[in-house]
């Protein structure tokens, strides 16, 4: 698979691409034991993602 056009932000003509999620210091818990803690995750528009709850 190519691409024909460079993505938004990578060629030097465009400015990189918003934000779609952001979080700092987010904190999952279960019960009592916490199973993230402290996690800051940023996913820009465009780009692949995935998280499992």
């Amino acid at each position: 698979m190519t691409r024909d056009t460079a993505p938004p932000g990578t060629d030097g003509t465009t400015s990189p691409p918003a934000d779609a999620v952001a979080c700092t210091g987010l904190t999952y818990a279960l019960g009592d034991h916490n199973a993230v803690d402290g996690l800051d995750l940023t996913v820009r528009q465009g780009e692949p993602s995935s998280v499992w709850p």
